[in-house]
């Protein structure tokens, strides 16, 4: 989706931080094949495909649309 991160952790253990990195890492990759209008299997895409034709399930990519719509509005919760 073209999109640029940057990621810090810290503590004092290496293996810790490095962990929470590739956490992080996996996560946006998790996001990129929900969200990406470029793979045919991800939920944007068969919401396209499905337009004016027949109701798409979207029940967690609703929440999180919704959820990031209010962090970038200023509303931020700690919790997903």
């Amino acid at each position: 989706m073209c999109n640029m991160f940057a990621l810090h952790a810290i503590h004092e253990q290496e293996v810790v931080y490095s962990e929470g990195i590739d956490y992080a890492i996996d996560e946006i990759r998790r996001i990129e094949r929900m969200l990406t209008t470029f793979r045919e299997d991800s939920v944007t895409a068969e919401i396209n495909r499905n337009a004016g034709v027949r109701p798409v399930e979207v029940d967690y990519t609703y929440n999180f649309v919704n959820y990031e719509l209010s962090v970038y509005r200023g509303n931020f919760r700690s919790v997903f």
